[in-house]
């Protein structure tokens, strides 16, 4: 398993490299629609815009049990990485749609 994980780390190298080349010459616009956890959190982060749905897309490092498991605190999806932590508290998003067709008809209008 460890050649897969030492493989996946550098997929995701891949991806941030090309991230950083690209900005500020190609605007990078990250629309969440789902879950995104672990290192596919990153990406979306160091883009120029990230938006969310309400109430269905969550970005987090690591998932709600692990949070359970290491501090014993319990905390839903929503509050740990929802769109309403994620447009208010931490500032990964820039904005969120009620609804995925909401999302996808709204996107298109971005000036």
């Amino acid at each position: 398993r460890i050649p897969e994980g030492v493989a996946s780390l550098a997929g995701y190298a891949e991806v941030f490299q090309r991230n950083v080349n690209a900005s500020g010459v190609v605007p990078q616009l990250s629309l969440i629609m789902g879950p995104c956890a672990g290192g596919a959190v990153y990406s979306p982060a160091i883009t120029d815009f990230t938006f969310m749905v309400q109430n269905s897309s969550f970005m987090f490092v690591t998932g709600p049990d692990v949070v359970k498991s290491v501090t014993n605190e319990s905390v839903t999806q929503e509050e740990l990485g929802g769109s309403k932590v994620h447009t208010t508290k931490s500032g990964v998003a820039h904005g969120h749609f009620s609804n995925d067709m909401d999302a996808i008809y709204n996107i298109r209008k971005l000036d």
